[in-house]
């Protein structure tokens, strides 16, 4: 059985990776230098894509996403 101190080192561990992560697929470029995560950083607007918010019940963005990690996962 693992002892408390091996479940903490653990938890710490999978943060760390989990930041590393998704600080790399933000950030990840094509040949062409452009981040492709780019496009999907923030949520069209209602008016130019009204049918993405028919289609897609709850949307997020990816800003969204590195908020919640970084608050409830990151340890940096």
């Amino acid at each position: 059985m693992l002892s408390y101190v091996d479940i903490q080192f653990v938890v710490v561990l999978m943060k760390t990776e989990t930041c590393y992560f998704a600080s790399n697929f933000f950030c990840f470029m094509h040949s062409d230098e452009r981040i492709l995560s780019e496009p999907f950083m923030e949520l069209p607007s209602r008016k130019e894509l009204p049918d993405y918010y028919e289609v897609i019940r709850k949307p997020v963005d990816f800003k969204k996403i590195q908020v919640t990690l970084h608050r409830n996962t990151c340890l940096c």
